[in-house]
C-alpha cells in the first residue's frame, strides 16, 4: 500500500494538514488502484493471492511507534514549509517520508477487494502482518510471500 500511496504523497499530506478525510477523495486512492492492479497481475498468471493486513499495534513497540509518529510529523512540517516556498521536489520527498498507512486505508482496500475480487482471501493479522506472513509461509499455507519489507527474512520466510 505504501508504494501506491507514495504516488499521491503530496495530496495526501496537504489534505491531512487541512483535516480533509482523504477516504472520500477519488484521486487520493492511488494506493488502492496500485494494490488491485498488482493483485490482478497475479490472478492473470493463475496465482492465487492471499492478502494480509496489519492488525493492532504491538504493545511492546509503543515507544518505537511513538518515535516513528514524531518523525512523520517532523517530515510533514518540513514538507509544508518547503511546499510554501514552492520547492515541490523536496516537499514531495518530505511528504513521502511523512506517509502513514492507516487502519482506515487498509479497511477501505479490504472492502474494495471483497467487492471487486471476492475470491481473494483477505486476512487481518492479530498484530503485525510480517509475523502473520511468516507463519503462513512456515506452515506452507502460501508458497511465496511478496512484500517490500525485508523483516520477513529474519522471521524465517523461505521465499520472499
Amino acid at each position: 500500500m505504501y508504494s501506491g500511496a507514495a504516488a499521491t504523497a503530496t495530496e495526501l499530506a496537504l489534505h491531512a494538514a487541512n483535516k480533509v478525510n482523504v477516504m472520500t477523495l477519488e484521486h487520493t486512492l492511488a494506493y488502492e488502484s496500485y494494490c488491485i492492479s498488482r493483485l490482478e497481475l497475479l490472478l492473470k498468471h493463475n496465482i492465487t493471492p492471499v492478502v494480509v493486513f496489519e492488525g493492532a499495534g504491538m504493545p511492546t513497540k509503543a515507544a518505537t511507534s511513538a518515535r516513528r509518529e514524531h518523525d512523520r510529523q517532523k517530515h510533514m512540517m518540513r514538507g509544508l514549509n518547503l511546499h510554501a516556498t514552492h520547492d515541490l521536489v523536496e516537499s514531495g520527498k518530505a511528504f513521502a517520508r511523512s506517509l502513514k498507512i492507516t487502519g482506515a486505508m487498509g479497511r477501505k482496500l479490504r472492502r474494495t477487494l471483497l467487492r471487486v475480487h471476492p475470491t481473494i482471501e483477505c486476512i487481518v493479522a492479530p498484530y503485525e502482518a510480517d509475523a502473520e506472513l511468516a507463519h503462513l509461509s512456515l506452515t506452507n499455507y502460501v508458497d511465496i510471500v511478496i512484500s517490500e519489507d525485508s523483516d520477513l527474512i529474519p522471521y524465517g520466510c523461505a521465499t520472499v
